[in-house]
Parts: structure tokens; sequence; C-alpha cells
């Protein structure tokens, strides 16, 4: 590889074939920026244990339009970067500057909307208005104030229905751990670490 990869690369294996969908979709992208772990020079920095590990994935999995148009994102992105010799930063740039009507970024953000609406129906939660418009960014400059995004209303509820799903995923689990029967001793074994669960937003410090 001709890339040089710094400490700040986060590798995300992939358990199930609608990963990328999942992790492109504005559940994944609003969980992080609320569970992330700062900011850098006004640039989000990720907390493994406090955000990526912690997010509840959905029971379901993303149907194949979801999936397609997941990798037809990534497909478009590489091509609009190696066509106008940027990086995804400028990608995603292009896609929030509303004067770019450019037939491979309107594509693009057709493509972000699918996504989302098939991650939604992935959570059984169709009910949520999917709805993309360029909005202001609190966050923006004077220059660059606008983001193609769900409003601020939509993104709270899908923070609220996320972190629900999560308590409750974590609650079931100590129950069923509280429950359960202890295993019968059969003589000595050599001691190992205890599991650790990292994959609940009220385990550990948060609790």
């Amino acid at each position: 590889s001709e890339w040089i990869y710094t400490n700040q690369v986060l590798l995300i294996r992939e358990s199930r074939s609608d990963f990328y969908a999942i992790c492109l979709s504005s559940f994944f992208r609003v969980w992080l920026q609320s569970f992330s772990g700062g900011k850098l020079e006004g640039r989000l920095r990720l907390s493994i244990t406090e955000s990526v590990s912690k997010y509840p994935l959905p029971d379901f999995e993303v149907l194949e339009e979801g999936k397609v148009a997941a990798a037809a994102f990534n497909k478009l992105a590489v091509r609009y970067s190696a066509e106008n010799g940027c990086g995804l930063t400028d990608v995603m740039n292009a896609v929030n500057t509303p004067t770019n009507t450019e037939i491979t970024v309107v594509e693009l953000r057709n493509l972000l909307a699918t996504v989302d609406a098939q991650v939604a129906a992935a959570y059984d939660w169709a009910d949520i208005g999917i709805s993309y418009d360029f909005r202001e960014f609190a966050g923006g400059s004077v220059n660059d104030p606008w983001r193609w995004a769900l409003s601020e209303e939509v993104t709270a509820e899908m923070m609220h229905r996320l972190t629900e799903l999560n308590r409750r995923r974590f609650e079931e689990l100590s129950l069923a751990e509280a429950t359960a029967p202890s295993p019968a001793k059969r003589g000595r074994r050599s001691k190992v670490a205890p599991l650790v669960l990292l994959n609940d937003l009220f385990a550990g410090e948060n609790a």
C-alpha cells in the first residue's frame, strides 16, 4: 500500500453484510457526534469505548436496496475524488454545497437519503421522517454555513430511540446475567480474565 496510516485510523471488522450501510447512515453519524471524545482543532475525535463499540446495531438486516445504495455511494465518491483530484473531505463539501448541481453530486445526496431510509426500516422505525434538505449548520462558518442533512427534530428523535434501545438491551442483559444459574463446580480450572462488555452506553462510567 502507498498509504501511511497514523494512530487516528479506526478499522472496524465487517461482521455483517449491511455494516457499511449502517456506518454510512445518519443514525451512526449522530451517535458518534453525541458520544465522541471531543474535538481537536475543530475536528471530531472518536472515542472507541464511548461511541463506536456502544452503538446499538439494528436487529434486522438492512435490505439489499440499502446495501446497494451504500456501495454505490462509495464507488461514486471514489470516482469523483479521482476525477477532481481531491479527497473525501472535498467530496462531502461538494455534497453540502447548495450551488453544486453536478449529476454525480446530486446522486450522492440521493444515495444518502436512500441509505437512511433503509437503515430506519432495519430498526423498524419507518415512521421517522427521512427528509433531507440544505440546512444551516450551527458549527459552520460564514463561507460554509450549509449541510445536506436531516432536520434537528429528526436527528433528536434518532438519538432518543437509539439511547432507549441501548438502555433496554443493557437492562435485558443485566437481568439475564442475574438470573442465570451458576455453573456447577467441577474441579479447579485456570483463572481467566472476566468478560468486559463494551457495547452498552449505560455500562461502566455512564451507569
